[in-house]
């Protein structure tokens, strides 16, 4: 097999898991892989891609360079194949174009996977509108956000509108992370804009749901604030869990012991075992040391 062959074997392999994650989530235009910088200054503007395509999925790489150990950026993202124009079986070169600029692909691309190198061309005239917005468009990396996350006038409009003045990179984290106006606007109003716009997009990111944090809310004795939210969230804690806990009837039941339970394993299984052999206490934090002293045994 030729060392060109072999590459785009060894990507299709690598790409084909993230087309499958990809095509459960339908209902973004696009579908967040990895977004992962090696600098602190990355400019994204030229470099090479490889993509994997299956049924209506293009995955596709983007990075400044092939060997790894030189790369300053490494993004992957999916897209439906509809977005792109001149994209076919043969095709040599074909374009995505959204109000922040356009990027251009040449390579070779066959049925299902292909490489080759990239261009990004801003949109001066949204540029311009940035610039109009106070915005400051030198930040090349979250610039490449805005692109990727398909961002519109009326979204930077939107955001304004419900109070927040965000830098580029804040807003560049929302709209990446698909982060609706619908969406940063019920929360909002859910914590009486006491939360940061870098909080929602930290939402956005861990899924929390406005039905999970109304879920909370509806929980007696439990304080509810984003941080803690964003805690239960990254730990995947449920409100079947968090009710579990409180119909225990522990005292001072609070979000970080909550987490600290769910980290250390401690299941509503392992408390009513306890419970049954006679070790029976007031406070989570004990049934969390003696799950810990378990472990250690």
């Amino acid at each position: 097999m030729k060392t060109k062959q072999k590459f785009r074997v060894m990507m299709l392999i690598l790409l084909l898991p993230i087309i499958a994650i990809a095509q459960q989530n339908t209902s973004n235009k696009m579908h967040v892989i990895t977004f992962n910088k090696y600098k602190n200054y990355t400019e994204v503007n030229t470099g090479f891609w490889n993509a994997s395509v299956d049924n209506n999925t293009i995955c596709i790489e983007l990075t400044d360079q092939n060997k790894k150990k030189k790369q300053t950026y490494l993004i992957v993202n999916c897209f439906d194949t509809n977005e792109f124009e001149n994209l076919s079986d043969s095709t040599s070169s074909f374009k995505l174009t959204r109000l922040a600029g356009v990027l251009n692909f040449r390579g070779d691309f066959s049925k299902e996977d292909g490489q080759g190198t990239f261009k990004f061309t801003r949109n001066s005239n949204f540029e311009k509108f940035l610039k109009n917005e106070n915005f400051d468009i030198t930040d090349e990396l979250y610039y490449f956000k805005l692109f990727l996350g398909d961002i519109s006038k009326d979204y930077i409009t939107g955001v304004k509108a419900l109070g927040y003045n965000p830098s580029i990179r804040e807003l560049g984290r929302l709209v990446y992370h698909d982060a609706s106006l619908e969406y940063i606007e019920a929360v909002t109003t859910l914590f009486n804009g006491q939360i940061s716009i870098d909080m929602i997009s930290s939402f956005s990111i861990h899924n929390v749901s406005e039905s999970y944090i109304k879920s909370l809310k509806s929980l007696k004795m439990l304080k509810v604030e984003p941080h803690g939210v964003k805690q239960l969230a990254i730990h995947d804690i449920s409100i079947e869990y968090i009710k579990a806990l409180q119909n225990f009837g522990f005292e001072d039941l609070s979000i970080s012991e909550i987490k600290k339970a769910k980290i250390h394993d401690v299941s509503i299984d392992f408390i009513e075992a306890s419970k049954n052999k006679g070790q029976e206490f007031t406070r989570l934090y004990d049934y969390i040391k003696l799950k810990i002293h378990n472990k250690n045994k």
